[in-house]
């Protein structure tokens, strides 16, 4: 049993400075969290990850937590996230899926800021 512990301990000290586990870390929290991008429960959780997965590949493009999080801003409704789109080169009947998710997800939210 001792020996299992020091095994998986060892494992996990591989994995993280090779930055695997910090990888498994953001997929596992913005999987779990999804208001932290903003959407405060406008989107399923299938729909969120759909939707989020153009922000996880364009991050592994650029390797910036910046793009990550500007990609996610504001329930992935920002021009950011359309050119995430546009760089990862996303077919257009993805592009359709998606903007039709986040459609439905931004009608009738009511932004005190914009105005609207």
């Amino acid at each position: 049993m001792m020996k299992m512990i020091h095994v998986v301990l060892a494992a996990l000290l591989i994995l993280v400075p090779n930055g695997l586990g910090n990888k498994m870390a953001m997929r596992r929290s913005s999987m779990s969290l999804a208001d932290d991008a903003g959407c405060q429960g406008r989107l399923a959780l299938s729909k969120f990850a759909k939707v989020n997965q153009i922000c996880e590949e364009c991050h592994s493009l650029f390797k910036e937590l910046e793009v990550y999080r500007l990609c996610r801003a504001d329930c992935f409704g920002t021009k950011f996230y359309y050119g995430c789109m546009e760089v990862l080169l996303v077919e257009e009947d993805l592009k359709k899926q998606v903007s039709s998710i986040l459609e439905e997800a931004h009608s009738g939210y009511y932004d005190p800021l914009s105005k609207k």
